[in-house]
């Protein structure tokens, strides 16, 4: 063998050995293993020394060729979107005509755009709202407003009722009043009337002015002329038309009953008040004033008041 074949050999076994290092996973159990270079003696007796090649661990042939799988996927993926956008670049300068740069300037200008559009929005849509909730304000403002007129107005309406209502009550009340006068100027010319009879006598059946005067018949003739009333004639039938009344609420003006005969009433005279009444006792007495004391205390019926002829109450204001 010559010197350049044994070189050949040397070399092939290097290059074995290294793919066995380098690509550890790549080789074969047959391409693992030991690469014998023969000795062959030659004329030069030199001398060839076999040596072992070192083996390293290996995966097994499916996980080598995932592993290698994958890589090729993972190159083949770089170069399409490299190509891709390259080929957008492309595509989009050929459409435009404009540069990379030209066209990244537009880019942003469109950006810029889009943004400021969106900002307008916004600022339309506070817009909005604030012009609803001032709105709503004013909504509630009216409606207030509104409120407070009807309240307002609901207020003079039971301000001016009650107004009218008090003045309907003093109208009534001075109405009341001046009646009242009325029937006091009627009870004290009726008390005038009678008394101007003071010292006419007692005449039965009487009914005549300066004449003659029964007890009934001076009431008759006092309230006829004082204040313009019709009564009936006797005691008892006057006693029966007036209103009856207490002793405790009789007044200037009534007419006090007694029992004088019997168990009815057969007396009548003025009252005055104070205890005092003005009649025409009996027969041999004149018209007089008496008090309800002892012989008439003991007879006294009762007061009655008759409608048109007596003092009124006056109501309390």
């Amino acid at each position: 063998m010559s010197k350049s074949s044994s070189l050949r050999g040397v070399s092939v076994c290097s290059l074995g050995l290294s793919a066995a290092i380098l690509g550890g996973c790549a080789a074969t159990p047959e391409t693992m293993q030991p690469t014998v270079q023969p000795a062959v003696a030659n004329s030069n007796n030199t001398t060839y020394v076999v040596k072992k090649a070192s083996i390293r661990h290996y995966s097994s042939p499916s996980t080598y060729k995932h592993n290698a799988q994958r890589e090729v996927n993972r190159q083949a993926r770089r170069q399409i979107q490299a190509y891709q956008s390259t080929d957008t670049v492309s595509r989009n300068t050929a459409a435009t005509g404009l540069t990379r740069e030209q066209y990244q300037a537009r880019f942003e200008a469109e950006k810029a755009a889009r943004a400021a559009e969106a900002l307008r929005i916004q600022q339309a849509q506070a817009a909005e709202a604030q012009r609803q909730r001032i709105a709503r304000e004013k909504a509630i403002r009216e409606e207030y407003v509104q409120k407070w007129e009807a309240n307002k107005a609901a207020i003079k309406a039971r301000e001016a009722k009650a107004k009218a209502k008090r003045a309907r009550q003093q109208a009534e009340v001075q109405l009341k009043q001046e009646r009242a006068q009325v029937m006091v100027k009627k009870v004290e010319n009726v008390i005038r009337t009678a008394a101007s009879e003071i010292g006419t006598p007692y005449v039965w059946g009487g009914k005549t002015p300066g004449k003659g005067f029964d007890c009934s018949g001076l009431v008759q003739h006092s309230l006829a002329q004082g204040a313009n009333v019709r009564i009936p004639r006797t005691a008892a039938e006057q006693y029966a038309a007036s209103v009856k009344v207490s002793s405790g609420s009789a007044t200037r003006g009534d007419l006090v009953f007694f029992r004088t005969r019997g168990s009815g009433v057969s007396h009548v005279g003025i009252y005055l008040g104070n205890g005092k009444f003005l009649h025409a006792p009996r027969k041999g007495k004149t018209v007089t004033v008496s008090t309800i004391t002892g012989y008439w205390q003991d007879r006294l019926i009762g007061f009655g008041r008759v409608p048109g002829a007596c003092k009124l109450p006056l109501p309390m204001v």
